[in-house]
């Protein structure tokens, strides 16, 4: 007894109820199914909202049973345009909408080296390279940066609709760091040759004062006069001694001209190194280095000490 309602639902029917009041303890009720049209409806990508005349029924992927008749269909999806059409539904009828939604954005692949150069987007920093960047359409401003041994890169770049736009940075050396390193590199160079310069001194001294001790000892042998035996065995100790100190500066030179080489920085031979004019009328000039060929060219400007030993 009392307010009721009953629904009634078929398969390819619409859903439809009646409210009743019952007032005895049987009573028929009639309830008449239309006919309904199912509405497929799928996106790419999926989890769009989905509107029918402007009222929202769920998102993408969804059957929906409708009343025979036309319809305004919308697809939505942040960050993608608004797929929209009319579908016409009859009764019994089954209509599929498949739609594939159009980004409203694009990607920047972004490979630079060295690896770990940071990225920044915009003047935004957004991670570091390589990375794959999401960004808006239009035009946008990249800027590449490493340490201060390198040039930073900026490029302006525009983004089309689903475009992945693939950027292959190579960073290059700033001027400032290769002329402080060819100044080290000169500066190792002079180091090496006064250590030459003083194993060739001592090599002398050895050579000079080990003969003159060794003639003295020949002397020495020779003598019979008591004063002449003290002399000359004088002359052959103070010899001997001079060209202990000859070693010394030999063992000296030998060893300040290999630390200087192993110590000496090496140029970057992918970079391009051009004198510098603005140097005395480059008497302090440096080596011309090519990057294409990434060999070292033998000139050297007057005075300068650029060279690259061989061994």
């Amino acid at each position: 007894m009392g307010g009721h309602r009953v629904d009634a639902q078929k398969a390819g029917y619409l859903r439809a109820g009646q409210d009743i009041s019952v007032l005895k303890m049987e009573e028929m009720i009639t309830i008449n199914l239309k006919p309904g049209g199912n509405l497929k409806i799928k996106s790419d990508p999926s989890e769009a909202r989905i509107e029918i005349n402007n009222r929202p029924i769920g998102s993408t992927p969804l059957e929906h049973l409708v009343p025979p008749g036309g319809y305004s269909l919308k697809i939505l999806k942040d960050e993608y345009e608004v797929f929209q059409t009319n579908v016409e539904i009859r009764a019994g009828d089954e209509k599929v909408v498949e739609a594939k939604l159009k980004p409203n954005f694009g990607f920047v692949d972004i490979y630079a080296t060295p690896t770990g150069a940071r990225v920044s987007l915009n003047g935004k920093i957004i991670g570091s390279s390589p990375l794959k960047q999401k960004v808006s359409l239009g035009k946008h401003q990249i800027d590449i940066r490493y340490d201060n041994r390198y040039d930073p890169y900026t490029e302006d770049i525009e983004i089309y609709q689903g475009e992945t736009k693939n950027m292959y940075i190579k960073l290059k050396y700033s001027s400032e760091y290769l002329l402080s390193l060819q100044n080290k590199r000169k500066t190792a160079n002079i180091v090496s040759l006064s250590g030459l310069g003083l194993a060739v001194v001592g090599t002398g001294i050895v050579v000079l004062f080990t003969l003159r001790a060794d003639s003295a000892y020949d002397d020495y042998k020779g003598a019979t006069i008591q004063a002449d035996i003290d002399n000359y065995r004088d002359n052959e100790k103070f010899n001997r001694d001079i060209s202990y100190i000859g070693w010394g500066a030999l063992g000296a030179g030998i060893a300040t001209a290999v630390i200087a080489l192993i110590a000496r920085p090496e140029i970057p031979k992918n970079i391009g190194l051009v004198p510098d004019m603005n140097q005395s009328e480059g008497r302090n000039g440096v080596y011309v280095r090519r990057a294409e060929e990434g060999k070292l060219s033998p000139f050297v400007f007057p005075g300068g000490l650029g060279m690259d030993w061989r061994f």
